[in-house]
């Protein structure tokens, strides 16, 4: 790489709060991102594009997690 951006895919994404079986919105304006380190692992990272603050940043392994939309949720876009 040549130092850009080492994001395989990345897109500006709030984020959600599970609480019981409803999810509630958390008002911040977040970036998420996938990059692989230089471990050759994969991160699925969160940040919060006020303060640059990376608040989430898990390991993920194939067949490990599914990144599906909420059908249920008709007037937003909602993914878990």
């Amino acid at each position: 790489s040549s130092g850009g951006n080492k994001h395989l895919v990345e897109f500006r994404a709030g984020r959600m709060t599970l609480k019981g079986r409803m999810v509630h919105p958390d008002k911040r304006k977040g970036l998420l991102y996938v990059y692989q380190g230089e471990d050759s692992l994969m991160h699925f990272c969160w940040k919060d594009r006020t303060t640059g603050e990376v608040e989430d940043d898990l390991l993920i392994f194939p067949d490990d997690c599914e990144f599906v939309r909420v059908n249920e949720c008709t007037t937003e876009r909602i993914y878990v």
